[in-house]
Order: structure tokens, then C-alpha cells, then sequence
């Protein structure tokens, strides 16, 4: 069983390789719960490591990872890549990979994509990722999707809604990556970005 501070540790945890593809490290575990140092943090951690919850990487500055033997996982199909720069063929496939449901949202179907790029570096999204996708056709300004553009090409950004055009914005610390501007019907939303898997 898990005290109330052990459960929001571990969620927090759990959200964090959600988005960051890698663990936090104990002072951001600190600042997240204001505990006043990374000793407290230490004691929570290695709270969850003796039960299970938690692992820890050899050799890694960002140590702690979830102990997949205590995560369910499920199939989802990886259907190719996904461009973080101009828009390219995403080569579909029908390979099925194992996505921990961490990642995954509770309703609705997904699939998940290879990164190729540095145009969303930024978010923390990086070359060689494999990004899980939630299936939807709608998007809200600020979130990242996948977008068909020019036909069959696919990218990943993020989505903004100008009245008049649509704007599919990069976060890169490349400048020479920059905004693309689109008219209604040039753009297909076909995901929203719900995670990702780091190679490694």
C-alpha cells in the first residue's frame, strides 16, 4: 500500500517520463512538493523502490525510472515516422510496440510514430523519440499535434487557430526552423500528442 504522499510522488513521477521521456531528478521532486530538501525527497523514493514501484538505472544521472513488472502495458501500432521539420511521408507500418497505459489517455484509440528532427526540441521532443498519439480531428490552441499537410505529408507542432489561417508553430532552439501558415482545408488534424518513449 501506498501513503497519500507516496501515491502523489509516484503520479508526479509518472507524469514527468510522460512528458520529459527520462525521470526527475530528487530537487525536482523537492520543488514539486515543497519538502524543504532533497533528502525528503530521497526517503519517498526509496519508499517506492522497496515496493516495487520504482527502479533505478545504473549509471544515469536521471536514475529513477517506473518498474515496468509494476505497469500494465498495452499494443499500439507504430505506423512510421513523423516529421519535427518540413512535412514528410510517414511511411506507414504495422508493427505493434508495448506503450505503458501511463501514456496513454483513458478513452479512445492511439498509435505512435518515430520523431525525425530537432524542431520541437524545446518541449522535450527529440530526434529518434517514439511519440504516442491520442486519434482526434480536433485541436486547441497551444497543443501539439499531428497535422497532414501538401496531400500526404505529416509534421508535428504546435497548433494555433488565427481566425484566417492556421499556424503550425515549431519550439526549437534551431532558428532556422519557423512557423508554417496554412488556409482551412490545407490542414488535417490527425492527433494530439499524449507521450512519448525515449530510445536508450
Amino acid at each position: 500500500m501506498l501513503t497519500p504522499r507516496q501515491k502523489e510522488v509516484l503520479d508526479f513521477i509518472q507524469s514527468y517520463i510522460k512528458t520529459h521521456g527520462v525521470g526527475p531528478t530528487l530537487t525536482e521532486i523537492d520543488k514539486q512538493f515543497h519538502m524543504g530538501s532533497a533528502s525528503a525527497a530521497h526517503q519517498h523514493v526509496e519508499a517506492l523502490l522497496r515496493k516495487g514501484f520504482l527502479k533505478k538505472l545504473p549509471n544515469q544521472a536521471r536514475a529513477i525510472s517506473m518498474n515496468e513488472h509494476a505497469i500494465d502495458f498495452q499494443d499500439v501500432p507504430l505506423l512510421g515516422r513523423i516529421a519535427l521539420g518540413e512535412p514528410i511521408d510517414s511511411g506507414e507500418s504495422s508493427q505493434l510496440i508495448k506503450v505503458p497505459r501511463i501514456l496513454l489517455s483513458s478513452s479512445g484509440q492511439h498509435y505512435a510514430l518515430e520523431a525525425k528532427g530537432d524542431s520541437m526540441n524545446e518541449d522535450g521532443i527529440l530526434d529518434g523519440d517514439i511519440l504516442i498519439v491520442k486519434h482526434t480531428n480536433i485541436a486547441d490552441n497551444g497543443d501539439v499535434v499531428v497535422a497532414r499537410v501538401a496531400g500526404d505529408k505529416s509534421t508535428l507542432k504546435k497548433f494555433y487557430d488565427h481566425g484566417d489561417k492556421i499556424e503550425l508553430r515549431p519550439k526549437s532552439n534551431n532558428s532556422t526552423h519557423k512557423s508554417q501558415f496554412y488556409q482551412y482545408g490545407e490542414v488535417e488534424i490527425q492527433g494530439k500528442f499524449s507521450g512519448l518513449i525515449r530510445k536508450g
